[in-house]
């Protein structure tokens, strides 16, 4: 395997995040909005998720 192919998402995969990036996008909207008991850790652990993946999305090229 090429090196340069080592760091490319393949399509599937990149569609894959964009629907958890979504999901959790979603979840921490949600948490913040309601503030349930806990809010703020759960808020931060799917604010994460969706920035690490959106910068995954963001910086790794996708595989042709």
């Amino acid at each position: 395997m090429d090196p340069e192919q080592m760091f490319m998402l393949t399509p599937l995969y990149g569609s894959l995040l964009v629907v958890l990036v979504v999901i959790a996008g979603y979840r921490f909207r949600d948490n913040w909005k309601h503030q349930p008991d806990g809010w703020k850790m759960r808020a931060w652990v799917y604010g994460l998720l969706a920035g690490i993946g959106l910068l995954i999305l963001s910086f790794i090229p996708l595989a042709a």
